[in-house]
């Protein structure tokens, strides 16, 4: 019976020991927390300027920034000044990676010199005014109507999406590829007035374009009927 209650106490006291050890790690990392780095956006354009911002929970007034781009130092910002560093996208090289250090040299809380872990930006081309073209067959019920839109340049994937005047009619439309987005739908009759145009945009913050706005073509358009002529002669051609 003595060995049992011998064996219990020392596992009683190994806990204990764990439970401290346990206790002093997290103090340990409570007190030197990495800071965190951010920014407003994590994409940009050449010749945008951004902000790079080193944040720590716990504050103080002696604590310096240290900013770096890889292993360049860039610059050191006491907590009287800011703890943003502002730069500007001018090529490839400038997206990153970049981290920053927090040290305070009088309060022991920070005087471990974490950095954080490392920030990109990600470079996207904006995208260009996009084309709107509208084509209408003519069947038993009503115009059939088909817009499409497409932008010459810009980062893919690409965001299209439709407006009868300034009323949006379609939803987001996603294209990875330099195709051009298609919406189709049927309208019993013209007004004559209504006015089409569409949006086109990528993950690039308030930088939507649009094209101009566009009338349905009410000369020229094509009957259901003419349009399988067409096709039917078509296929006569290729097999005479």
């Amino acid at each position: 019976m003595m060995w049992k209650k011998s064996f219990l106490v020392f596992l009683f006291s190994l806990s204990i020991q764990n439970a401290v050890l346990d206790d002093d790690r997290t103090k340990k990392t409570d007190e030197c927390p990495s800071p965190r780095l951010s920014s407003q956006t994590t994409v940009v354009t050449k010749g945008q300027n951004v902000s790079l911002i080193c944040s720590i929970e716990k504050k103080s007034q002696t604590i310096m920034y240290y900013f770096y781009q890889g292993d360049k130092y860039l610059r050191t910002k006491d907590n009287g000044e800011s703890n943003i560093f502002n730069l500007r996208i001018s090529e490839a090289r400038d997206l990153g990676p970049y981290k920053c250090k927090v040290q305070d040299s009088i309060s022991s809380v920070y005087r471990c010199s974490k950095y954080s872990p490392d920030f990109n930006f990600t470079l996207l081309d904006p995208v260009a005014t996009p084309v709107l073209n509208i084509s209408v067959i003519q069947t038993e019920a009503g115009l059939y109507i088909t817009l499409r839109c497409i932008s010459p340049n810009g980062s893919l994937p690409i965001n299209y999406t439709f407006f009868e005047k300034n009323a949006a009619i379609s939803p987001a439309i996603s294209k990875d590829v330099r195709q051009p987005a298609e919406f189709n739908f049927t309208k019993k009759s013209t007004q004559g007035d209504e006015e089409y145009r569409c949006e086109a945009k990528n993950r690039l913050l308030n930088n939507a374009k649009y094209s101009q706005y566009s009338p349905i073509p009410l000369t020229g358009m094509t009957s259901l009927w003419e349009m399988c002529l067409v096709m039917t002669l078509g296929l006569c051609g290729l097999t005479s």
